[in-house]
């Protein structure tokens, strides 16, 4: 009993513990609702058996109560009031186009997620995992697709196409830029839009992910290296997991001298009860939080349970709408959201 609140309060405390020095914490910032889950069965079971020792489990949850708001909303919004000025904007892990579950073909897949796109009528679309085969111009394909945007692009180059981060504005692009990350193909793109009489920078994150296939390491698995598996996968957590902390402080850094406020998209591959989440949201807001209704989860797109994609806005702005679609093009869900400038 005391094992299983102990563990909970160090979920609940994960967030402030950079991640680089104490990378076990992760799996228990992860595993946050099957321990809250033991607990409270704990509390019930204490009760049953009118045990003094209920208060065990109690002061474990009495704190994760206050982190609920993160993966569950109640309240919801109507949307911007009448007369107020909206800012939309699209977030979406498109997977390089890789249909998932259904397995359509890349470009039925593509044509797909265009489709959607359109649909939302969004001032601000941030692709990651944003794909172009070889011979294919972005230029070309978005003025052919969605016309009406301003592109902004960073990609790599890989042995069939290209690869990496896009953003889509309506609005006059004034300024734009990139962090590279160490030893990844992930990174942050950014871009700075007048929008009315304000400049605002929107942040296009793609964070590094643990690259760990669930259907390949059951494939391992079933080839008797147990051990071997094990030991490989735990490395390949360690490093995702140290690299995504710095990677975190890298883009803060960048956040913290732009000149203008900033809105942060895009796929941390955190949870919200992470250092990511914890440090990206210092000076921001989480329209899932403003505006949310249900369960946020946006991971895996078929039968989403986890949380990884945001969409952070600044103090000077509110969100006034929020959705998550069950769309299956990608492993990832869209995000979605409206924002108003606050009044000063």
């Amino acid at each position: 009993m005391a094992c299983a609140a102990g563990l909970l309060l160090l979920s609940c405390l994960s967030e402030v513990v950079n991640p680089a020095k104490a990378w076990l914490l992760v799996p228990l910032e992860i595993l946050f609702w099957p321990l809250l889950a033991v607990n409270l069965f704990l509390v019930v079971w204490s009760l049953l058996r009118r045990s003094k020792a209920v208060f065990i489990p109690l002061v474990a949850i009495v704190p994760a109560l206050f982190f609920l708001g993160r993966y569950v909303q109640f309240k919801g919004a109507d949307g911007p009031a009448e007369g107020e000025r909206s800012v939309k904007v699209v977030s979406y892990n498109v997977g390089r186009f890789r249909s998932y579950p259904n397995r359509l073909s890349s470009q039925a897949c593509q044509d797909s997620v265009i489709r959607f796109l359109r649909s939302t009528d969004a001032d601000i679309i941030c692709l990651q995992e944003f794909y172009v085969a070889n011979g294919q111009s972005i230029q070309v394909l978005m003025q052919s697709l969605l016309s009406g945007y301003v592109p902004t692009y960073y990609l790599y180059t890989g042995k069939k196409g290209k690869f990496g981060n896009v953003i889509l504005s309506r609005y006059p692009l004034r300024n734009k830029g990139h962090v590279e990350f160490d030893s990844s193909v992930n990174l942050a793109l950014w871009a700075d839009y007048r929008i009315g009489d304000q400049t605002v920078r929107v942040y296009n994150c793609h964070l590094e992910s643990y690259n760990i296939s669930p259907a390949g390491l059951a494939e391992k698995l079933r080839g008797k290296r147990d051990k071997e598996v094990i030991e490989d996968t735990g490395r390949k957590m360690r490093r995702s997991i140290r690299q995504r902390a710095s990677q975190v402080e890298q883009v803060f850094k960048e956040i913290d001298n732009s000149p203008v406020a900033a809105i942060i998209c895009g796929d941390f591959n955190d949870t919200p009860l992470s250092y990511t989440y914890y440090k990206t949201m210092r000076g921001h807001r989480d329209s899932f939080k403003q505006a949310g209704k249900g369960i946020g989860a946006s991971y895996p797109s078929s039968l989403p349970f986890i949380r990884l994609d945001y969409i952070l806005c600044p103090r000077t702005m509110r969100a006034v709408s929020y959705d998550c679609p069950r769309l299956k093009y990608s492993d990832h869900r869209p995000v979605a959201t409206e924002f108003v400038f606050e009044k000063e």
